[in-house]
């Protein structure tokens, strides 16, 4: 029998573990349901005529794939977020997906930041004057020229773009403030266009020393999401924590979306109408794969 016949039968037997690809995963069926049935539900993940094994399988390819719901072999995938439409029901239809391997075991997180397991590996979210993936990282770095930056990737002070310049607070990146007010897709344009882009506040140390410099202002960051209950992610790709009490909330409805983009007030983040026109600070950086929270 081969490996991965062993492990869908491992899972249909024994409560739907399932070790794949040095994966441990438990899903756990409760008796709750969707009020929408669609809400938070992850693009292109809704099959037909597909076993209940096959259904979960296909979750752990999506890190983001936290509930499936299974019923009359109707499979669909969703995000963290469908915990905001759960319902009682009186059918187990909705599987919740557990981690059981903890990879925050060992403490990759130095300097007392808090460590969040995550199915392929933890993010680390560090507490102020500490930042890169293991908070090992001091913000104890200083150019003596405000249109240069400390280049992580390289170990040196490399000139900010033409206008761009950086904070003393936090060196590592070059910023524009345009002084103007743009609608999402206008500003993301003008930052692309200078080879820049939107912010990407991703630390407690970038968005206190931000909100320094303005503390009322609203600015855009660099996000979009295109369904209801998206994980929004930087541009890069990695999640974004730092939201605000009960957000993102989407103007609190299940069924229509109005929030894709966010924005940053106060030094928290909300999520955002991209219609709407908000203050636009470009970022420019070589060394973002450095920056974590």
């Amino acid at each position: 029998m081969y490996p991965l016949q062993i492990n869908l039968i491992f899972l249909m037997l024994f409560g739907h573990n399932c070790l794949e690809s040095g994966l441990s995963v438990h899903f756990k069926a409760n008796y709750f349901d969707l009020k929408i049935q669609n809400f938070s539900i992850i693009k292109d993940s809704f099959y037909t005529k597909i076993s209940l094994l096959s259904c979960l399988s296909k979750c752990l390819s999506n890190e983001f794939c936290l509930y499936v719901r299974y019923e009359d072999s109707t499979c669909s995938h969703h995000t963290e977020f469908a915990e905001k439409a759960f319902e009682k029901s009186f059918k187990k239809v909705l599987y919740e997906k557990h981690l059981i391997k903890d990879n925050c075991l060992e403490n990759p997180c130095k300097n007392s930041g808090v460590c969040v397991n995550r199915q392929n590996g933890y993010d680390c979210l560090c507490i102020n004057k500490y930042f890169g993936k293991n908070c090992s990282l001091l913000n104890s770095f200083s150019c003596s020229k405000t249109n240069s930056f400390w280049s992580l990737k390289h170990e040196l002070c490399i000139p900010c773009p033409a206008n761009f310049s950086s904070m003393p607070q936090f060196p590592y990146s070059c910023f524009l403030n345009s002084g103007l007010n743009m609608i999402y897709r206008n500003a993301k344009l003008y930052c692309e266009e200078k080879n820049s882009t939107l912010l990407r506040l991703k630390s407690i140390m970038e968005r206190s020393n931000f909100v320094q410099s303005d503390p009322n202002g609203k600015y855009w960051l660099d996000t979009k999401i295109n369904y209801i209950g998206e994980t929004f992610l930087w541009g890069d790709g990695s999640k974004i924590y730092g939201f605000a009490q009960n957000e993102p909330n989407n103007l609190n409805s299940l069924e229509i979306i109005f929030e894709t983009c966010a924005v940053i007030n106060n030094g928290k983040i909300f999520d955002e109408i991209e219609f709407y026109e908000n203050y636009v600070v470009c970022q420019y950086s070589d060394s973002y794969e450095h920056f974590f929270y």
